[in-house]
């Protein structure tokens, strides 16, 4: 235990004059632990710690889904695109087709097999213009005129705004039940505008079309970089001074207290 020493506080009034005093211990070794450490000891080895905090919010759980696949051209690279967010990821997969190999030598023929089992009946595809729109959110079309759908049926609409879209079936069941998506379209390209053709007579005046319907809203754009950083602002006013560091007040209330002065005296 370090070496303890005495000191006398003791209080003076504006004229210095000594008002009363006390003797006090000063070093952190007097006071001890229930584990037997002393108050100096735990300052030193960093043991005088608050309470643990509460446990943090769990964070929200990152999704991944399966968005397309299709075929590239023979010989190229597969491609994985993320068309969603880094919280929400959605891959699109582009797979090449591979080349097609040699004829191989014909075989034996070979003894005739079993009878196998009866397959599952396989996915059916339909075509119209029932089903309509690019929604990837399974929808009900109760005009669909599917009267039994199944999950993965197929079906291509012919006509009208939506003429070469391809919708796949999500929930089997009749036109009032079952569901389908939007998965692509076989429409091609817009091709290259044509020459211009000889100017035809003036014809008569048509009449105003009807307006089309609004276009669905489109997806919010990444955000942007951060901004500079800001100028320090200007220094602020300087303080009133404050009482001299040997002075304190004693009194019922602070506003009507008198001032002290107060001295640490070593005696011992």
């Amino acid at each position: 235990m370090a070496d303890l020493q005495k000191v006398r506080v003791q209080l003076y009034d504006g004229n210095d004059v000594l008002i009363g005093d006390v003797d006090v211990m000063t070093s952190a070794d007097c006071v001890t632990f229930a584990d037997g450490e002393t108050f100096q000891q735990k300052l030193n080895t960093g043991k005088l710690k608050g309470d643990k905090g509460d446990t943090g919010v769990a964070g929200a759980a990152a999704t991944i889904a399966v968005g397309t696949v299709t075929t590239g051209a023979t010989g190229s690279n597969a491609t994985v695109t993320n068309a969603g967010t880094a919280n929400a990821a959605i891959f699109n997969f582009a797979i090449p087709r591979g080349a097609t190999g040699a004829t191989g030598a014909k075989g034996d023929k070979g003894d005739k097999g079993d009878a196998g089992a009866a397959g599952q009946k396989g996915s059916q595809a339909y075509a119209g213009s029932g089903i309509t729109g690019t929604s990837t959110t399974a929808t009900i079309f109760s005009g669909s005129g599917v009267a039994a759908a199944m999950v993965n049926d197929i079906y291509f609409n012919t006509s009208g705004s939506s003429a070469g879209n391809l919708y796949q079936c999500t929930v089997a069941g009749d036109a009032t039940v079952a569901k389908w998506v939007y998965k692509g379209s076989f429409k091609g390209p817009k091709g290259d505008t044509g020459a211009t053709g000889a100017q035809g007579p003036k014809g008569d005046k048509g009449d105003a079309g009807v307006t089309g319907p609004q276009g669905p809203k489109g997806d919010t754009g990444a955000t942007g970089v951060q901004g500079p950083k800001g100028a320090t602002g200007a220094t602020g006013a300087k303080g009133d001074k404050g009482d001299p560091g040997d002075t304190i007040r004693v009194g019922s209330e602070y506003a009507t207290a008198t001032q002290r002065k107060i001295f640490f005296k070593v005696v011992g």
